[in-house]
């Protein structure tokens, strides 16, 4: 009985293994699905910089018509000593008005540009930033898994010579009640190992699945964001 109850024990170790190496499979794709979106969200970067340039160079343009503006204005203003008539200085006036309030207008234009500019570096920004946590987090809980392994292995090594040396001492000689309080301590000592390692298990797999949250959060983000 006790020889079935360790290979049931086995069995069930084993297919919970399985279930830990396909859930490190799952994490690894999403991690390089993320690497992707990074690597996309990076171009989307270098083309949201290109446009940036480019719109330095209209404002670099539009300084430069500022600054042609502000020196036919003076001329106006030189030219505007010289005429006498009433009705020359009033269309004067009404150019020069205009000629502020276009002034005027391209400055908000160009303030509004800069604005949706650093609006969106800063939105890339925190996309790249959660997505380099979301891989963090992902190697992380994998190296974690790989010692949960090494502990599994070593207690499935650790039960089979119990068991060899359990029907070796049953063959060998009649049980004895020293033999039988000897016998149930180590049960129990192997109970409370089993015990540990389940606890470990199930601390492991909820931290996995906090991670499966966490990336899912992520893509969701970049999609409504997108």
């Amino acid at each position: 009985m006790c020889f079935s109850y360790l290979k049931n024990e086995n069995e069930n170790l084993r297919e919970l293994l399985n279930d830990k190496n396909a859930c490190i499979d799952n994490l690894v794709q999403q991690n390089n699905d993320r690497e992707w979106s990074l690597g996309e969200h990076r171009q989307w970067l270098r083309d949201c910089n290109d446009r940036a340039n480019w719109l330095d160079g209209i404002v670099l343009a539009k300084n430069a018509e500022i600054d042609e503006l502000r020196c036919e204005n003076n001329r106006l203003k030189i030219d505007l000593t010289k005429i006498s008539q009433n009705d020359d200085i009033n269309k004067l006036n009404a150019t020069i008005e205009d000629l502020h309030n276009e002034i005027s207008n391209k400055n908000n234009h160009i303030d509004e540009i800069i604005k949706q500019r650093n609006e969106t570096e800063w939105k890339l920004g925190e996309h790249c930033q959660l997505l380099q946590d979301a891989n963090n987090r992902a190697n992380e809980l994998a190296e974690k898994l790989a010692e949960k392994e090494k502990i599994l292995n070593s207690f499935l090594e650790k039960q089979s010579e119990i068991v060899e040396e359990k029907c070796d001492k049953i063959n060998a000689i009649p049980i004895e009640a020293e033999l039988i309080n000897t016998d149930k301590n180590e049960s129990e000592s192997m109970e409370i190992d089993k015990s540990k390692l389940f606890e470990k298990i199930f601390e492991l797999e909820k931290k996995l699945l906090e991670a499966e949250k966490v990336a899912a959060e992520v893509c969701d983000n970049n999609h409504l964001k997108m």
